[in-house]
């Protein structure tokens, strides 16, 4: 966005500690101008509120990975009256302390990316992404990326960056070319399914009981039969993404390592 700007603080002290703040400034007759700053919803010492923000259109995801101890990530969005409001916060209903939800954002088209570099899902601090989609109007969860190879202290997910349909996720301690070398992993969003969710089933109506020809006996109704409950495939009930139960339907194009066996020499996307 050429006409917008945000900025995190991480270290602001204004809501605890180190609770965080972002910054937003527009641009006017070529002069930047703050508009609004921005912060955790309540008293929240050690959230680190913008310690990640991405800024994409017209939705501004800023990440507060201390936040809850667990992290977190709240999402807004622009108004008709060119305003930014709180929409919601996007979290994992299962997160573990110290996983640092939120450490690093990413997004494009109806995508947002959210980094849990020291997710457990997999292997010890082994790390993943979440996703978002919009769809029907809301930011639904839709899936998790998750490498093929996981394993301790990798930190998938301590960075990201999105070149649409490509998603391009840092693995700082990877370690196929030695100790802590370090891989990017590129993902397709292209071969990720279609959201195509079932219909709900219209109820058969209730036939009307014939009555009997004893006019002392009334015939007993059948009970009306229950219509089944809507099924929506990669959409989960609650808000939060659940890392136990959620498989990933999207695999790797390629993973990108330094040419050479550089042990210690750490590639991950900046």
């Amino acid at each position: 966005d050429l006409n917008n700007a945000v900025i995190g603080a991480w270290g602001d002290d204004e809501n605890g500690r180190e609770s965080g703040a972002a910054y937003l400034f527009k641009v006017e007759s070529d002069k930047w101008t703050q508009i609004a700053k921005l912060g955790p919803r309540r008293n929240a010492p050690g959230a680190k509120f913008g310690s990640s923000v991405r800024l994409d259109n017209r939705v501004l995801i800023v990440g507060a990975p201390g936040a809850g101890k667990k992290g977190t990530s709240y999402l807004y969005s622009m108004n008709e009256e060119n305003n930014w409001e709180y929409i919601r916060v996007l979290s994992m209903a299962d997160a573990s302390e110290s996983d640092n939800y939120g450490f690093c954002l990413g997004s494009m088209d109806n995508f947002i990316c959210v980094g849990v570099p020291h997710s457990d899902a997999l292997a010890q601090d082994g790390g993943m992404v979440t996703l978002f989609q919009f769809y029907n109007k809301k930011w639904n969860p839709r899936d998790v990326l998750r490498p093929s190879d996981s394993a301790h202290r990798d930190n998938f997910g301590i960075s990201l960056a999105t070149n649409d349909p490509y998603v391009f996720v840092g693995s700082l301690n990877d370690d196929d070319n030695g100790d802590s070398s370090g891989s990017v992993y590129v993902y397709d969003m292209r071969t990720l399914p279609t959201f195509t969710p079932t219909p709900t089933p219209t109820p058969k109506p209730t036939k009307t009981p014939t009555p009997t020809q004893t006019p002392t006996q009334t015939a007993t109704p059948r009970p009306t039969k229950t219509p089944r409950p809507t099924v929506t495939p990669n959409i989960y009930a609650s808000n939060n993404v659940n890392r136990q139960e959620v498989e990933s339907n999207i695999q790797e194009t390629v993973e990108i390592t330094l040419a050479t066996n550089t042990p210690g020499r750490r590639s991950y996307w900046e």
